[in-house]
């Protein structure tokens, strides 16, 4: 359990542990903001891909030789990252880390479902959710409090370490749990889902909501820091301390919605989720047109963006892989695919604007939310036209 554990928090820990780091990696390369934005952009390019190439590979070839290859590139990511000499270097090794980690973030859960049946699977599952959601929030704190005592190569330094204890775990603990893998479909079976996938609207709309919510949190997480930093002149350990309130309210959020929706029903949740980010995002856009520059008038606003994802992101993430039950694998990859495609694109295009001002990173917060609730919209009316038995 341990183990599967460490690999489902490897890969979001990673992607936010240097989040406070952006800033001395901007000044120490002497690049442009946008250019140090690909740290967290094209990051979120490499999950994508692998997130969509991973499980049909083990599916071929078994679990334990991909997670095992997954980690070995994670540790050599880190390890090039920790010494690079340039940015373009750094870039490249961040992007080999990130891909490598997705294996593990991908994989433990097929291992989950090799290993135990229907009810034991749901109580395992709940340990690896819990280890994605307080692996994020701590890391940027861990993050903060390592490069204000030395600096940010030694963050990739730790990253390599944990990368390695996690491959010889993985390597001594972990047995291969896919069995009659000469029966399983090939690439072009899973091309045929996605695009049997595409063509239903309300598979669309939910990917969309997901894709466009998660966007929200890595506009806000890959831009705050410089602002923390460089324009209000917070610690690092600050900006992590903050990002943690942020966790917790998710977690409420998730909290909240496992709560409500056997009485509301998925749809209406997300309604009122996409609701509550609008007015939340809004709030926010009018502090920063205000010029209003504190830490709180950002964060409280964001606060209640996060729970509010937390109200919608996993009920969009079901009602996805619910439209045709005979796709739920593709839908959850290809969900996982869109949603981080989406994320890069977007907090790289607000990247290229002056962060001497929230003003851009709210109005994206904003627009996003928007196009959030749209796409509930198109996912609810295909819903109630198309039943998920009548799908396809």
């Amino acid at each position: 359990m341990s183990t599967l554990v460490a690999l489902s928090a490897a890969a979001p820990a990673s992607l936010n542990i240097i989040l406070p780091s952006l800033p001395a990696i901007q000044r120490a390369f002497g690049a442009s903001l946008a250019t140090t934005q690909l740290l967290v952009s094209l990051s979120l390019v490499g999950v994508a891909v692998a997130t969509l190439l991973y499980g049909p590979i083990s599916d071929r070839h078994g679990r334990r030789p991909v997670i095992l290859a997954g980690m070995a590139l994670f540790v050599l990511g880190s390890a090039i990252c920790a010494a690079a000499p340039d940015m373009a270097i750094l870039i490249a090794a961040r992007v080999l880390l990130a891909a490598g980690g997705a294996a593990g973030l991908v994989l433990a859960r097929a291992v989950v479902r090799d290993l135990y049946d229907r009810e034991a699977t749901a109580r395992v599952l709940a340990y690896l959710t819990m280890a994605m959601a307080v692996a994020p929030m701590l890391a940027p704190l861990a993050g903060g409090a390592i490069i204000e005592r030395w600096s940010w190569r030694v963050v990739f330094v730790v990253l390599a370490a944990l990368g390695a204890l996690i491959l010889i775990d993985v390597a001594r603990r972990l047995p291969e749990t896919h069995r009659g893998r000469a029966g399983a479909p090939g690439a072009a079976s899973g091309l045929g889902g996605f695009r049997r996938l595409l063509r239903l609207p309300a598979f669309c709309g939910y990917a969309l909501h997901q894709s466009f919510s998660m966007s929200i949190f890595y506009v806000f997480a890959s831009t705050a820091p410089y602002y923390m930093v460089e324009v209000l002149k917070r610690p690092p350990t600050e900006y992590g301390l903050y990002f943690v309130v942020l966790s917790l309210a998710f977690i409420v959020g998730t909290f909240t919605t496992s709560r409500l929706v056997p009485l509301y029903g998925l749809d209406r949740m997300i309604t009122v989720g996409s609701l509550l980010a609008i007015l939340a995002s809004a709030v926010a856009l009018v502090f920063a047109l205000a010029g209003v520059r504190t830490p709180v008038a950002l964060y409280l606003p964001a606060a209640f963006v996060g729970a509010a994802n937390g109200l919608t992101m996993p009920n969009s993430q079901a009602g996805a892989v619910s439209v045709d039950p005979h796709a739920a694998g593709a839908a959850s990859g290809l969900v996982g695919f869109v949603q981080m495609l989406c994320a890069a694109l977007v907090t790289q295009i607000v990247g290229l604007f002056d962060q001497s001002s929230p003003l851009p990173v709210t109005v994206a917060m904003f627009a996003l939310a928007l196009l959030a609730l749209a796409a509930q919209l198109v996912a609810g009316a295909a819903q109630r036209r198309w039943p998920p038995a009548l799908a396809g």
